[in-house]
């Protein structure tokens, strides 16, 4: 077909459904500049009372006790999303693995220098398309 040759007034709506489009025949590449908002994505967020600390097995984590703190996410992925960590206390905590596991996720974080924080204080944020 050429460029421009079906307008969308030109096909009823409910006729074309995701059921009856190829996967992955329509990218990204194919679609005007804003047409995919960010609405679309699928995110997922967790703070710190859902980590478990590796040494105390406690939720929240113990910074004096623990190194790592192991997130799982709560939804299926079929491949890796991207991971940001914003930490909101006084010491340094770092994405120090991330596995995908089946669809499970499980992330890694590291605990490193403690300054003057006494809990950790940080939300994870998982984007997947």
């Amino acid at each position: 077909m050429q460029n421009n040759s079906i307008y969308g007034n030109h096909i009823l709506d409910g006729v074309v459904t995701g059921s009856k489009i190829a996967n992955e025949a329509i990218g990204t590449e194919h679609l005007q500049n804003g047409l995919l908002s960010l609405a679309k994505l699928q995110y997922e967020t967790q703070d710190q009372d859902k980590g478990v600390g590796d040494n105390s097995q406690a939720s929240p984590a113990k910074l004096s006790d623990d190194k790592m703190i192991t997130h799982v996410l709560d939804k299926e992925y079929q491949e890796l999303p991207h991971i940001i960590l914003t930490n909101q206390c006084d010491a340094f905590l770092y994405i120090a693995d991330i596995k995908l596991d089946g669809n499970r996720i499980t992330i890694m974080i590291g605990i490193s220098q403690i300054y003057t924080a006494t809990d950790p204080f940080y939300k994870l944020l998982a984007l997947a398309k």
